[in-house]
């Protein structure tokens, strides 16, 4: 995660060692690997499951963090469903508009996609390609779209996010990346009978961009709405480190 439960990110916390878990309140450890993003995880337990289910991949953060950098946007907003609270991972309370980002199938994740559609809020499901993307993949006869882009699980679980919102406007996507020619192939929707096309809309290169714009090897060429969340000694400090 990227925000522990003060909502401080790993390289804005002033004492790491005290930071916790907004949700099972358990102590957080600060990672900094040089060519990945900074955040927060969960002390390993030896001889138990951990009790917080919160397991993030790369993809999942960077993303995370590149909504961020757009005004007005909250990432990792807790937000209470029945008896449960659960973490929704970009929301726009202006828009009435949220971003989910799926990169994994487990029985956690499939309750949270499940929960946050009766939040009645404009949700756009958008998944991890790398993750879930089909061995036979391939374009269709225009070359202009994908065809069995998804595995079969992560393609049912689309089709069940479009049927419970509105399925004459697709509210699931996919990040497709380095499939076929090493290069960020961008973000698909579905059309039909799994075959994806390209969303034609203006903010998918800007959101693309700062995706590939974040650089924890050299923090300062971040974006310039990054470093609203980074206080310049942080900054010096972990520059220094590198």
């Amino acid at each position: 995660m990227l925000l522990n439960a003060n909502r401080e990110a790993v390289w804005a916390c002033p004492d790491p060692a005290t930071s916790t878990c907004p949700f099972c309140k358990e102590k957080l450890v600060a990672k900094r690997p040089l060519r990945h993003v900074h955040h927060w995880a969960h002390y390993p337990r030896e001889h138990d499951v951990p009790k917080c289910p919160h397991k993030e991949s790369d993809w999942h953060l960077k993303i995370k963090l590149a909504y961020a950098t757009f005004p007005d946007w909250e990432i990792e907003v807790p937000v209470e469903i029945g008896d449960k609270t659960y973490r929704i991972d970009a929301i726009n309370e202006k828009r009435g508009e949220a971003r989910e980002f799926i990169h994994t199938l487990t029985p956690y994740y499939l309750e949270k996609q499940h929960a946050l559609r009766l939040l009645g809020m404009n949700i756009k499901w958008i998944f991890d390609g790398e993750e879930f993307h089909s061995a036979r993949c391939r374009y269709t006869k225009d070359y202009r779209g994908l065809r069995r882009l998804m595995k079969p699980k992560a393609f049912q679980l689309a089709l069940f996010l479009n049927q419970v919102t509105n399925p004459a406007d697709p509210d699931v996507a996919v990040h497709v990346q380095e499939l076929f020619n090493g290069e960020d192939m961008g973000i698909y929707r579905h059309w039909k009978e799994n075959v994806w096309y390209p969303v034609d809309n203006k903010k998918i290169p800007t959101i693309l961009t700062r995706f590939h714009a974040i650089d924890f090897e050299e923090l300062m060429k971040n974006p310039e709405s990054i470093h609203k969340w980074i206080k310049k000694v942080q900054v010096k400090r972990l520059v220094d480190s590198l």
